[in-house]
């Protein structure tokens, strides 16, 4: 007999998450943090174990992100390429 792996597991419980439950309930809500916190779990986790600030790759990242703009410019958000 088969048994699933927890990778696969968590793969269809995402997919229920997104999929299964009104954008509006609880329920979803429940889920859709609990796929998120993992998420940046796992990137904290990652960061850590190669040595990396995570604080400051966002902080990089989010100075040039921030200052995209979009409605004056829809394809590129005013960033070069």
């Amino acid at each position: 007999l088969h048994r699933p792996t927890n990778e696969y597991r968590y793969k269809v419980w995402c997919y229920d998450a997104y999929n299964a439950f009104s954008k509006e309930s609880d329920h979803y809500m429940s889920l859709v943090s609990q796929c998120t916190g993992d998420i940046i779990i796992f990137l904290l986790a990652y960061c850590s174990a190669n040595g990396w600030d995570c604080e400051e790759i966002v902080n990089l990242v989010w100075s040039r992100v921030g200052k995209r703009d979009f409605v004056s410019d829809p394809l590129e958000g005013g960033e070069e390429r």
